[in-house]
């Protein structure tokens, strides 16, 4: 009992810190008391609490069709992705808008960037801001297919999609830092 609710806790540990979920499935012993219904130690109260935060966490945003898409619901799209990522509101503002439209016979692909800064009380002349840029790819040849998201932080290659990972907001703060210490590094 005590075994399962350790390595219970360990998993829990594990997906928070990688954004990834466990089957616990595969876990279980059916040694186990087979009429406990909670094998957290939590009561039904406490436990439906949890569950409750962690669906209010992961946020499903849903994507419109292909056919159904215009450049104002792609930046409210943008937004809502944004807001399903839990960052600490009294930590950052932000700013987006559509920065390009290609268009080609095939597909469209609208260009969002959302830039994040950090709440100072003394406003600043020269702000240190963090960029995100998202890219929705409509497709014209079949309207079905829902719009493709993706995004790329400032100085990186690597595109995100998503629901593949849990976005961080250390990676927001370390664009910072590193801007931070090139500003140093630099004597104008």
């Amino acid at each position: 009992m005590v075994v399962h609710r350790v390595i219970g806790q360990a998993a829990n540990c594990i997906e928070r810190s990688l954004g990834m979920k466990f089957s616990m499935e595969n876990l279980k012993d059916n040694s186990f008391d087979e009429n406990e219904d909670n094998s957290s130690g939590y009561s039904a109260g406490a436990a439906e609490e949890i569950r409750t935060r962690q669906m209010k966490r992961s946020r499903i945003v849903d994507i419109p069709p292909s056919s159904q898409f215009t450049p104002e619901q792609g930046l409210t799209l943008v937004n809502h992705l944004v807001d399903s990522w839990n960052l600490n509101r009294a930590i950052w503002e932000r700013h987006s808008e559509l920065v390009n439209v290609e268009e080609t016979p095939n597909s469209a692909s609208h260009a969002y960037k959302v830039v994040f800064y950090p709440v100072c009380k003394a406003k600043r002349y020269i702000q240190i801001t963090a960029s995100v840029d998202f890219n929705l790819i409509v497709n014209h040849l079949d309207g079905e297919i829902p719009v493709k998201v993706e995004f790329r932080l400032e100085g990186q290659r690597y595109r995100h999609e998503p629901g593949q990972f849990r976005f961080r907001e250390k990676w927001l703060i370390d664009i910072i830092e590193h801007k931070k210490k090139l500003i140093r590094q630099v004597s104008l």
